[in-house]
């Protein structure tokens, strides 16, 4: 049944002298997700959202359901009405002797504004040879899910966590992101990698000589200092 035949019903109700019944006596099956009160009002605080309605002690009669702005709320022939955008409409049941109507105010809940980005500088590391490794503190903060990163990795680099290493000389900035928060730790490192390489070593060819049985040993006389003496093999000679 269209909507000028709704009318066409109404007008003819009214003609006989009886006023619109409305379904003042409803029975809301589900009010989870609507607001009710005692005017022949239902309201929806969201769209999407679904009631189901049913008219009381008319259990035997046909009903044939009807909204008159499907942008706002639909109906199905079970009386299930829909919320599908804001606003207001009327939702009619349709019966053979009456037209019963119910208003139907759909509103929707603005959605949660996210919390702004932040960005916090901690206090300044200072890494050498002495301490070439540090932690930052979070002041007890659980820093497991932090995502990090070295903004030079030639002067320091991090590892997934936090273990922050000096690999250089120079300034750098540590940076850790934990949910909404950008922490910044700034780092630097008077650490030089060259003062902890090995010296080379230099051989130096002294003399040649012949040991004997009648002289096994010999002692070598050099002015350096600090020398490491070895043999190339101790089966033939040793050396202390």
């Amino acid at each position: 049944m269209n909507y000028k035949k709704i009318i066409a019903l109404m007008s003819s109700l009214c003609i006989m002298g009886g006023t619109l019944q409305t379904l003042q006596s409803r029975n809301i099956i589900n009010t989870a997700y609507a607001e009710e009160d005692s005017s022949n009002t239902l309201n929806f605080t969201a769209i999407g959202q679904t009631i189901p309605i049913k008219l009381t002690n008319n259990d035997n009669l046909t009903v044939t359901w009807k909204s008159d702005n499907e942008n706002v709320a639909t109906v199905d022939q079970n009386g299930n009405i829909t919320s599908t955008g804001v606003g207001s409409c009327n939702v009619y049941a349709i019966t053979s002797s009456q037209v019963l109507s119910l208003t139907v105010i759909v509103t929707e809940e603005s959605a949660e504004t996210p919390d702004e980005p932040v960005t916090v500088t901690l206090d300044e590391i200072h890494l050498d040879h002495a301490q070439n490794t540090a932690v930052p503190s979070f002041n007890g903060a659980d820093t497991s899910a932090a995502q990090w990163s070295s903004s030079d990795t030639n002067v320091a680099t991090v590892d997934e966590k936090g273990n922050i290493t000096a690999v250089g000389k120079g300034n750098c900035n540590i940076t850790a992101v934990l949910g909404n928060t950008t922490y910044i730790i700034p780092v630097v490192s008077d650490y030089d990698p060259a003062e902890d390489s090995t010296p080379e070593i230099q051989e130096q060819y002294v003399n040649s000589f012949t040991l004997t049985n009648e002289k096994p040993t010999r002692k070598i006389t050099t002015q350096a200092e600090g020398l490491t003496w070895s043999s190339t093999d101790e089966n033939v000679a040793t050396v202390d």
